[in-house]
Formats: C-alpha cells, sequence, structure tokens
C-alpha cells in the first residue's frame, strides 16, 4: 500500500528492481501483485506506462530508425473492450455469436485492411 501512496517518490531503478524480483516460486512481483500495484508498477516501468520492451532484441535498425521488440501490457483490455462492443450477446461475451461480420469489424476497428486476400480465403 506504501508503494500506491508514495508512487511518485519511486523512481524507474526503483520501481524495475521491485517489480522484476521474484518470489520464491520464481514469478515475478509486476506478474502476481494486485492490479492497482501492478498498474502502478507498469506506469513507472513500460515504455509510456504499457510496452514491456524486449531486452537486446532489435527486429530492424537503420540510420533512420531502430525497432525493437515489446509485449504490450494492455492490449488484452483493448480487445476486450472491442469484442464487447461488436458482440451481440454484450452480458456475457463468452457466448456472443462469432460470425464474418464481427470479426471483419474488429479487423477494421483495429486499423486492417479488410479486403485483404487472407482474410477473403481463411475467415
Amino acid at each position: 500500500r506504501q508503494l500506491l501512496e508514495d508512487s511518485k517518490k519511486i523512481n524507474f531503478n526503483m520501481a524495475r528492481a521491485l517489480a522484476l524480483s521474484r518470489d520464491v516460486e520464481g514469478r515475478r512481483v509486476i506478474d502476481i501483485a494486485q492490479k492497482d500495484i501492478a498498474e502502478v508498477l507498469q506506469e513507472k516501468i513500460f515504455f509510456l506506462g504499457r510496452y514491456d520492451i524486449s531486452p537486446g532484441t532489435v527486429v530492424h535498425h537503420s540510420s533512420t530508425s531502430c525497432v525493437v521488440e515489446a509485449i504490450d501490457s494492455k492490449a488484452g483490455n483493448d480487445y476486450r473492450i472491442l469484442f464487447r462492443e461488436i458482440a451481440k450477446d454484450k452480458d456475457d461475451i463468452r457466448t456472443a455469436e462469432v460470425t464474418k461480420e464481427t470479426i471483419k469489424t474488429a479487423i477494421g476497428r483495429l486499423g486492417l485492411d479488410q479486403d485483404d486476400d487472407i482474410f477473403k480465403h481463411h475467415i
């Protein structure tokens, strides 16, 4: 609880050391912490409070850019919200009907091309 109250006093190095510490079972603190505490740690150590950049993983490098691999820690929430919005049964997404149309709507909302040959042939 003190972490939440003093979160402005905690710098990147302190938050990272705490977040990446492991319990006796080898689990990272950031992965097993209560939601509010995990969010404080994510805000402190993730890029834009969201992206967990993989150390040393350069996907592309040029004179004008460097692309690294990262895990979007909030993607699951974004997708959950998106599918709830387009699901026919908004009370329980687990029983919602998934159709080509709902998938196409979701793909469009994510900014992807809905007319792609892969979509036409595989979905």
